[in-house]
């Protein structure tokens, strides 16, 4: 039995093609499902062809359905049990209902039995005990350009006929095909075209799930927060009974473990090709969906029903699964016109673009952070006004990520522009906010990278006061510049101040949180510069003990390839060779290597690491890797210092330190 998913006819017929050999009948029973009446009609005709009753007989349905079920379960040629037994094959075709099968079902024990369904229920509810048959097992495509179509297709039959004979109807070569089919309002058209044998099946792919019912679908959000629906179902009942509704014609899956529900893609891609031919419907759609993501988004910035507290990261599940509906998003609205952006826009759209790249930055991505922040910029163009709070915020995330990319000039100029924004709105009503504060110490941050900590130590000490002036102040608001000011004595060469500034701020934390907390990653930030001001003190075995509590604690909150824990498992494998752990060293280099080598924007960490890590196989003996990865140390180097002639004989560790700049920024 085949419960089918999402089509019709055509899958079964190339079903049974591709398994002629095994699948042999004496007879072969076709039954319309759709309804009672059908199947009522269907079993009468049968009884009448088996021979069981003559037609003028054939009145009463419970009869001629109760005959064939008889004949079924003793299918042998004549009358009586003496005969040849009958190969029979039982097909219910469309099935969506499972009730309306219980009295035709069979008794039989042997026989072959064909379920097609929308319903994704019936694979796993009325039939459990008979055998399923999984087409997908049966790959008999070779050619790799019809196995790329078919992928495209996502398996579903139907798709595959009607492309078939659009492909023969045009002449297309398989490859042109693909080409055309990438286009979403060329795909819309195709999919609701009608050439070829469609094998009596009357419905195109977009008529099998009546999306031409879509087109009348009206969003619409009275109330800007909770971004309401028309007709959507306001009470849990009413949301259930539409729900399975959705499900058995499978317009939609839904996944009762996780709570979720999603549309196939394919069905995506035809309703969105749709959407696309039509600019209005178009726009108050793409309105709705933004509103919709806005109400659910676990904001940071401008915090609605979300978290005003920038290191929660009990957020990331949600934004993770939100966040490719943003980046379709971002992607639909830049394949629109100039006129339709100016219709499209609105403030939560660029504030979720705002939101979803400061949420990479905090996943360590910091190339999709960027993309995402420049099409925040240049999507504001087609605001109706400039929004001074969003464009502070853009800048202020493209300083943050230019400090964790070590791109200080870049920084700082970003980093300045928010800070001028800041300040405009503060003259403007002369009210102290979190965020002019935050400001003050990210520019502190910038200045300490380009080397002016006089400047940077005025920044920190005035985000102190502005904090302290806060309502509802706490020591945990005092964090950052704490350790904005540890940085600044540390490189004045007081270690002692920077290391009693560093445990101030780790005893507000634990006095908050306990020991060792997984609030965000905070504490392993001030463990891991403990560590570096304890190595600066000489004191290594302490040294290394704060920067193996921050590699858990980084392990445990932002995970093995955050930048981050790569900087921590890179200060664990200093500590190793100087204990001539080389082994160890080894191993924490190679994590390392795991983040740093994801993209050009850690070269600088990537080449210091390779120069370290050579060093190291050249002591374990394993001199032709050491070679080799002494050899990309130094040409990552060249790239990045190409005035430098210095052969790598020449190189110390000092030199490959300067390219990463402050460590404790």
């Amino acid at each position: 039995m085949w419960p089918r998913r999402n089509q019709r006819n055509p899958g079964q017929r190339e079903y049974f093609h591709s398994k002629e050999e095994d699948l042999v009948f004496d007879v072969i029973l076709w039954i319309p499902a759709g309804s009672t009446k059908k199947l009522a009609n269907t079993f009468s005709k049968i009884s009448v062809s088996l021979g069981l009753e003559k037609k003028a007989d054939a009145s009463d349905p419970v009869v001629s359905r109760e005959l064939v079920k008889n004949w079924l379960e003793e299918p042998f040629e004549g009358t009586g049990s003496q005969g040849r037994r009958i190969k029979w094959m039982l097909i219910f075709d469309g099935a969506d209902d499972p009730d309306i099968l219980h009295d035709y079902w069979p008794q039989a024990q042997d026989g072959s039995m064909l379920v097609t369904s929308r319903d994704p229920l019936m694979k796993t509810g009325l039939f459990s005990e008979w055998k399923l048959m999984n087409l997908e097992s049966d790959n008999l495509i070779v050619d790799e350009t019809l196995l790329n179509i078919v992928k495209k297709l996502y398996c579903f039959p139907l798709a595959i006929v009607q492309m078939a004979g659009v492909m023969w109807r045009r002449s297309l070569k398989p490859v042109d095909f693909l080409d055309i089919y990438n286009h979403e309002t060329e795909r819309a058209e195709l999919h609701s075209l009608r050439v070829g044998n469609q094998h009596n099946y009357p419905l195109t792919l977009s008529s099998t799930w009546a999306l031409e019912g879509l087109s009348q679908e009206a969003i619409f959000t009275t109330i800007p927060a909770r971004g309401n629906l028309l007709g959507l179902p306001i009470s849990k009942p009413s949301f259930s009974k539409e729900l399975t509704e959705l499900v058995k014609s499978s317009l939609v899956r839904r996944n009762k473990d996780e709570d979720e529900i999603s549309v196939h893609a394919i069905v995506q891609g035809v309703v969105r090709g749709k959407l696309m031919s039509n600019p209005h419907q178009f726009t108050s759609t793409f309105m709705g969906t933004v509103n919709l993501l806005a109400t659910v988004w676990p904001y940071v910035s401008t915090p609605q029903l979300g978290y005003p507290a920038y290191d929660r990261m009990d957020r990331w599940d949600q934004c993770e699964k939100m966040l490719p509906q943003i980046i379709r998003l971002k992607i639909l609205f830049s394949l629109q016109t100039e006129e339709q952006k100016r219709e499209c826009i609105t403030s939560n759209f660029l504030w979720l673009l705002a939101e979803a790249a400061w949420y990479r930055l905090e996943r360590s991505s910091p190339q999709e952070c960027i993309d995402l922040l420049d099409a925040t910029h240049e999507f504001h163009q087609y605001a109706s006004e400039p929004m001074r709070d969003l464009l502070a915020a853009i800048h202020g995330t493209r300083g943050v990520v230019s400090m964790e990319i070590n791109q200080p000039e870049a920084a700082l100029e970003h980093i300045q522009i928010h800070m001028d924004l800041r300040l405009e709105s503060f003259h403007e009503t002369n009210r102290v906010d979190s965020k002019l504060a935050a400001g003050y110490t990210e520019l502190g941050r910038a200045l300490s990278l380009n080397g002016l900590f006089a400047k940077a130590k005025e920044a920190f000490i005035k985000s102190i006061e502005l904090r302290r002036q806060m309502p509802k102040f706490t020591r945990l608001q005092l964090f950052t510049p704490l350790k904005g000011l540890s940085l600044v004595a540390w490189h004045e060469g007081n270690n002692e101040q920077a290391a009693q500034l560093l445990l101030e701020a780790l005893q507000d934390r634990e006095l908050a949180f306990g020991l060792n907390d997984r609030e965000g990653n905070r504490t392993g930030q001030v463990l891991y510069h403990l560590g570096s001001v304890l190595q600066s003190q000489g004191n290594l075995q302490e040294s290394f003990f704060y920067c193996q509590r921050a590699l858990s604690q980084y392990r445990v909150t932002v995970g093995d390839m955050h930048f981050y824990t790569a900087n921590a498992a890179y200060k664990l494998g200093e500590h190793c060779l100087r204990f001539n752990d080389d082994i160890g060293a080894l191993k924490y280099l190679d994590q390392s290597l795991k983040v740093f080598s994801r993209g050009t924007y850690y070269a600088p960490d990537l080449a210091r690491t390779q120069f370290l890590r050579s060093h190291v196989l050249n002591k374990l003996g394993r001199n032709i890797e050491a070679q080799e990865t002494a050899s990309s140390a130094a040409n990552i180097r060249r790239s990045l210092v190409p005035l430098d002639t210095r052969s790598f004989g020449e190189l110390g560790q000092v030199d490959f330190d300067e390219l990463v700049g402050c460590l404790l920024v």
